[in-house]
C-alpha cells in the first residue's frame, strides 16, 4: 500500500525533526540533560498530587467502610429487637439492610485493601523516579565538571600554541635578543656621549692652558 504525499511529507517532517534533535544532543548534551530533568521535576510533582489524591481516597474507603460496619451492626441488633418484639415486617426490613451494608463493607474493605496497596506501589515508583533525577542532577554535574575542564585545557592549548608558534613578538627569545638589541643601542649611545664629552673637556682644558701661557 502506498503512502500518501502528505504521510511522505509527514515521514520527512518527523525525520529532521528527530535529526535535529539528535545533532542538538551531540552538540549541546548538558542543554538536553536540563531539559529532560526540568521535565521530570515538574512530572513528580504532578505524580506527587495525585498520590496526595490517592491517599485522601483511601481515608474515605476507611471513612465509608466503618459507616458501613456501624450500620450492619446496627442493623443485626434492631432485627433481634423487632423480632423479640413480633414485628415480623420490621424485623425483615432490618435483616435486608443488615444483609446490604454488610455486602457494602466487604465491598469498600476490598476497596480500602486495594488502595492501599496502589498508594504503597505509587509512592515506590515516585521514590525510584526520584532516585534517577538525583543520579541525572549527578550526572549533569559530572558533565559539566568535565565539559569545564575540557575549555580549561582548550584554552591552556591555544595560549600554549600562540606562545610557541604564534606570533613571534611572543616568543620569550626573540623577545630577549630584542632586549639585547635595544640596550646595546642604548649602551653605544652612552659610550659615544661620553667620550665626546671627555674630548670636549680637555680640549677645553687645553685651550685655557694655552691662554694662560701667552
Amino acid at each position: 500500500m502506498k503512502k500518501s504525499l502528505f504521510q511522505r511529507v509527514r515521514d520527512v517532517v518527523l525525520a529532521d525533526i528527530h535529526n535535529a534533535l539528535d545533532e542538538q544532543e551531540k552538540k549541546n548534551p548538558i542543554a538536553l540533560l536540563n531539559q529532560y530533568l526540568r521535565d521530570g521535576e515538574r512530572e513528580a510533582q504532578k505524580i506527587e498530587k495525585l498520590i496526595e489524591r490517592h491517599k485522601m481516597l483511601k481515608t474515605n474507603f476507611f471513612r465509608e467502610l466503618e459507616q458501613a460496619r456501624y450500620m450492619a451492626k446496627k442493623r443485626k441488633h434492631q432485627a433481634e429487637v423487632a423480632g423479640q418484639a413480633g414485628e415480623a415486617a420490621l424485623e425483615a426490613r432490618a435483616v435486608q439492610e443488615a444483609e446490604y451494608y454488610e455486602g457494602q463493607a466487604n465491598r469498600l474493605e476490598g476497596m480500602y485493601t486495594k488502595t492501599i496497596e496502589q498508594t504503597e506501589e505509587l509512592q515506590h515508583r515516585l521514590s525510584e523516579m526520584k532516585n534517577k533525577l538525583k543520579e541525572m542532577h549527578a550526572k549533569r554535574m559530572e558533565l559539566m565538571a568535565r565539559e569545564n575542564v575540557a575549555h580549561v585545557n582548550r584554552r591552556i592549548n591555544d595560549t600554549m600554541h600562540k606562545i610557541s608558534e604564534g606570533n613571534p613578538f611572543l616568543r620569550f627569545e626573540e623577545i630577549e635578543e630584542h632586549m639585547r638589541d635595544i640596550e646595546q643601542r642604548i649602551n653605544e649611545g652612552y659610550e659615544r656621549d661620553t667620550f665626546d664629552l671627555k674630548i670636549a673637556k680637555l680640549e677645553k682644558q687645553l685651550k685655557e692652558k694655552e691662554s694662560v701661557h701667552q
